[in-house]
């Protein structure tokens, strides 16, 4: 997928909290979902927004634009 943006989100002490705006196909969001859900330590999403519209214009377009946030304990490098 293309990353449009991404960004650094307010967190509390000990954790990390970022947005990031891509587009993507269903494919590559399913594949994305699947591979935070294996993530360890654990990610919680906070917000998923899809927005499909390309669709309106184009029924064949597999084209979605996604906004994730997503908080992660913050584990400091030793």
């Amino acid at each position: 997928g293309d990353v449009k943006t991404s960004e650094a989100l307010p967190a509390d002490e000990g954790w990390a909290r970022a947005a990031l705006e891509v587009r993507l196909s269903h494919t590559q969001l399913a594949g994305l979902l699947a591979r935070l859900n294996r993530m360890k330590p654990a990610l919680a999403v906070d917000g998923l927004t899809v927005v499909a519209e390309d669709a309106l214009t184009n029924p064949k377009s597999d084209l979605l634009d996604v906004r994730l946030e997503a908080t992660a304990p913050f584990v400091p490098a030793r």
